[in-house]
C-alpha cells in the first residue's frame, strides 16, 4: 500500500518503513553513547570512587575517597605548593621535623648547625648567687664576687672566716687560699680570713694594686714601691722589694709584677724564706713590653702579653713554656699544666700538656677562656658557655643561661651570666 500526499504524490511503504528503522539505529547510538560518557562536566556533586587527594586530621598523609564515610567532590584547583611524594620514612605515621626552619642550638654553648651536638647535662651540684655582680674571683674551696655597689660577698668553705667580708666598699677585690683582700677607694686595703700581717698600716699606703697568694699578700705602694707580708715565716714582713712597679699579679705563692718600664719580674716571698725554689725566681721575663702578666696556678710558669699582643712565657721547662703558638693574643689562661688564650678574632687555642683533651678548643668566636687542671672553659660570643678536657669528653657539663665572663682554679668553676648573677660548681675527673 502507498501513502498519497498533498500534492498528489505518492511514497511506497517500503521507503517509510527504512527511514523508521533508520530513526531507531540512530536513537539507540545516542543513548549507547550517553551511557558511555557519563554526565557532562558541567554536573557536580554526583559521588565517584576515583582516589582524591584528601588531607588526612590525623597526619597519616593521604588516604583515598573510599576510606572516609562520606562522599567528597571533585576538589577545586589548589592555588599552594604541591606537597612534596610520601617518603617511605614516613610510613608509622610519625610527624616530621620542619626542615625548612632554621636550625636551632640544642647544646646552649652558641653552635647553630645542622649536626649540632646533642645538649650537654648541667653539673649536679650548683651554687646560684643572685648578686648582682661586677667580677667574680675563684679559688680553693671558695669565691667571692664583687657587687656593683662596690661590697664583696663570699661563698664555699668558712673554715678561717674567709667568706665573711666587711660591710666596706672596695674598687677590687681578690681572693687567696685562706683570706681575701679589697682596695678601697682611698687606697687603703682590707683583708678577711687568716689576714695576721696582712693589713698595712695606713701610713705604708696608699695603694694602687696588689694581690694575694698563699698566705701572702703583696702590695704596690702610689710611689712604685711593692711590700709583701708573710709575717708566719718572714721575719721582716712589710719590707719594700721593688721601687719601680706598675701592677702586681698573684700565682699560688709566686708574684709577678709590670715595671714603670713595662717589664717582667718575679718572685717568690715564701717559697725563698722555706729554702724551696720557684723556677719563675730563676728565669727571667723575656723581654718586652708588657701590658699584663699571668702567674700559673702551679707557681711554675708565667705568661705574659706584650704590646704588639704576641705572648711570652717562662720559668717552667716544661710544654707550656715551650709550646707557645705564633700569633696575637689579647686574653690568656694559664693553669698547672696548659694555656689556652683568646686571640683578637675571637677564637681559643690551647697550648701545653693535652693529656685530657683540654687543648682541643671548639672553633667559634669566644668572648672569654679559663683553664683548670685538666680541663678548659670558655664563654661564646653569643653567650653560651661550654667546656672540654677533663675525661676525654668532647664536652663537659655546663650551667644553662647566657654568659659574659667564667673564672676557672683547678676544679673550681664560676660563671657570671648575663643578669650579673653568679653560679659555681666543681668540675668532676
Amino acid at each position: 500500500m502507498a501513502t498519497q500526499h498533498s500534492d498528489g504524490a505518492r511514497t511506497p511503504n517500503r521507503v517509510i518503513a527504512v527511514t523508521a528503522f533508520g530513526v531507531l539505529v540512530a536513537t539507540g547510538a545516542m543513548l549507547v553513547l550517553a551511557i558511555i560518557v557519563g554526565p557532562s562536566n558541567g554536573d557536580v556533586g554526583e559521588e565517584t570512587t576515583e582516589e582524591v587527594p584528601v588531607e588526612d586530621p590525623e597526619g597519616s598523609g593521604f588516604v583515598s575517597v573510599a576510606d572516609i564515610a562520606a562522599p567528597t567532590t571533585s576538589p577545586a584547583p589548589s592555588t599552594s605548593a604541591p606537597r612534596p611524594p610520601r617518603d617511605p620514612a614516613e610510613e608509622d605515621g610519625a610527624p616530621q621535623p620542619d626542615t625548612s626552619a632554621p636550625q636551632t642550638d640544642p647544646t646552649g654553648d652558641g653552635i647553630a648547625s645542622d649536626d649540632a651536638e646533642p645538649r650537654v647535662p648541667e653539673p649536679p651540684e650548683l651554687t646560684v648567687l643572685k648578686g648582682p655582680f661586677a667580677a667574680i674571683d675563684v679559688t680553693r674551696e671558695f669565691a667571692c664576687g664583687l657587687l656593683i655597689d662596690g661590697r664583696a660577698e663570699c661563698w664555699g668553705n668558712n673554715s678561717v672566716g674567709q667568706t665573711e667580708p666587711p660591710d666596706s666598699e672596695f674598687s677590687v677585690i681578690d681572693a687567696g687560699n685562706w683570706a681575701s683582700c679589697g682596695l678601697r677607694a682611698n687606697g687603703a686595703i682590707e683583708c678577711w680570713g687568716i689576714v695576721e700581717d696582712f693589713d698595712f698600716e695606713s701610713s705604708e699606703g696608699p695603694f694602687t694594686s696588689f694581690a694575694v697568694g698563699w698566705g701572702v699578700l703583696c702590695a704596690v705602694r702610689f710611689d712604685g714601691v711593692v711590700i709583701c707580708s708573710a709575717s708566719h715565716v718572714d721575719p721582716y714582713p712589710h719590707k719594700p722589694l721593688w721601687d719601680d712597679v706598675a701592677s702586681v699579679t698573684a700565682g699560688a705563692a709566686t708574684f709577678c709584677a709590670i715595671t714603670t718600664d713595662h717589664e717582667a719580674v718575679c718572685w717568690d716571698e715564701l717559697m725563698t724564706q722555706t729554702e724551696l725554689e720557684s723556677p719563675l725566681n730563676t728565669a727571667a721575663g723575656p723581654d718586652g713590653p708588657y701590658t699584663e702578666l699571668f702567674v700559673g696556678q702551679g707557681d711554675d710558669v708565667a705568661c705574659g702579653i706584650r704590646r704588639d699582643q704576641s705572648v711570652a712565657c717562662w720559668g717552667d721547662t716544661g710544654s707550656v713554656e715551650t709550646d707557645i703558638p705564633p700569633g696575637r693574643f689579647s686574653r690568656l689562661a694559664v693553669g698547672v699544666f696548659h694555656a689556652c688564650g683568646l686571640r683578637p678574632s675571637g677564637t681559643i687555642t690551647c697550648w701545653g700538656d693535652d693529656t685530657h683533651g683540654q687543648n682541643d678548643a671548639p672553633a667559634g668566636e669566644f668572648v672569654d677562656v679559663s683553664v683548670g687542671f685538666f680541663h678548659s672553659c670558655g664563654v661564646r660570643a653569643s653567650g653560651g658557655l661550654v667546656c672540654w678536657g677533663s675525661n676525654f669528653e668532647r664536652r663537659l657539663p655546663v650551667p644553662r643561661g647566657e654568659f659574659t665572663a667564667v673564672e676557672s682554679l683547678e676544679i673550681e668553676n664560676c660563671a657570671l651570666r648575663i643578669d650579673q648573677s653568679a653560679v659555681c660548681w666543681q668540675q668532676s675527673f
